[in-house]
C-alpha cells in the first residue's frame, strides 16, 4: 500500500525588494512520501525568487513530466518550468525544450554534478540556475511544521527567512548557460553575463564560486577578495 502524501499549510509573507514584490500568501502544498525536507524547503524558495501570481507546484515527484513548479499562460503553454535539486544533463535538456524559461534551484554537494550536469548544457540559452547553501537550507528545513509560517525578505540579492525559531540567512547565488565557460568544480562567473531577472538583484560586481557554496565576493578586482578563487571569471565591463 503506498504512503500518503504530507499536506503542508503555508502562510507566506513575501517581500521582494528587487522585484517591488509584496504578497501576504496562503496556500498548501504536497509533500511526497519520497521527498525530504530540505527538498521541500528548497520547492518554497524557488516560489519565493521566482514568484508570479500565475506560478504554481507540480507534481514533481509523483509525475516525471511535471516540474517542482512552473508558470502556465492562459492558452497553456509553459512560460517558465522549475526544478529543484541535482537533476541530469537529460534531464535538464528535456526540460528546458518544453519551455521559454527554465530555471534550477540546486542544493547540495555541487562539486561533481556540476561537471556531470551543467557542463553538457552550456549550449542551451534558456537555462538559469540558482544554487542554494547547504548548510543553511538544512538548518531551514530541519523539523519543519505541519503549518508552517515564513517571513521571506529579498533585498539587494541578500534572501532572509524567518520562522518561528528566528531569522535564517540563506546564501545563494546563481549562474547561467550563457556565461563564457564552466571550468572545472570551481567555475566562476560574473553576473553582469547573467540574464536580467538574476543578475538584476545585485547592486555590485558579484563573483561566485561554486566549489564554495557559492560564496558571494562584491569586489571589483579579485585581488582584493581574502580568500581568491584560482578560477576567477572577469567581465570585461568590471
Amino acid at each position: 500500500m503506498a504512503l500518503p502524501s504530507t499536506t503542508y499549510k503555508i502562510d507566506l509573507n513575501l517581500t521582494d525588494i528587487d522585484r517591488s514584490v509584496y504578497q501576504s500568501l496562503r496556500f498548501t502544498v504536497a509533500r511526497h512520501p519520497s521527498e525530504t525536507e530540505e527538498r521541500l524547503a528548497a520547492r518554497l524558495i524557488a516560489y519565493a525568487l521566482f514568484y508570479h501570481e500565475q506560478l504554481a507546484f507540480g507534481r514533481g515527484l509523483s509525475d516525471v513530466d511535471e516540474p517542482a513548479l512552473w508558470e502556465k499562460s492562459l492558452d497553456d503553454r509553459v512560460l517558465h518550468w522549475i526544478e529543484v535539486g541535482q537533476p541530469d544533463s537529460e534531464r535538464i535538456t528535456w526540460c528546458s525544450r518544453r519551455t521559454e524559461k527554465f530555471s534550477l534551484v540546486a542544493y547540495g554537494n555541487l562539486r561533481v554534478w556540476q561537471t556531470k550536469a551543467l557542463d553538457p548544457v552550456r549550449s542551451l540559452k534558456n537555462i538559469n540556475v540558482v544554487a542554494v547553501g547547504q548548510e543553511a537550507l538544512a538548518s531551514l528545513a530541519l523539523d519543519m511544521p505541519r503549518a508552517l509560517s515564513w517571513s521571506v525578505m529579498i533585498s539587494d540579492g541578500e534572501l532572509f527567512v524567518t520562522d518561528e525559531r528566528g531569522q535564517h540567512e540563506i546564501p545563494w547565488s546563481g549562474w547561467s548557460a550563457t556565461a563564457d565557460r564552466f571550468r572545472g568544480v570551481a567555475a566562476a562567473v560574473c553576473l553582469h553575463r547573467l540574464p536580467v531577472e538574476i543578475a538584476a538583484r545585485f547592486t555590485a560586481p558579484r563573483f561566485v564560486c561554486i566549489e564554495q557554496i557559492l560564496e558571494p565576493r562584491c569586489v571589483s578586482n579579485p585581488a582584493r577578495c581574502l580568500k581568491p578563487c584560482p578560477t576567477w571569471a572577469i567581465c570585461r565591463r568590471c
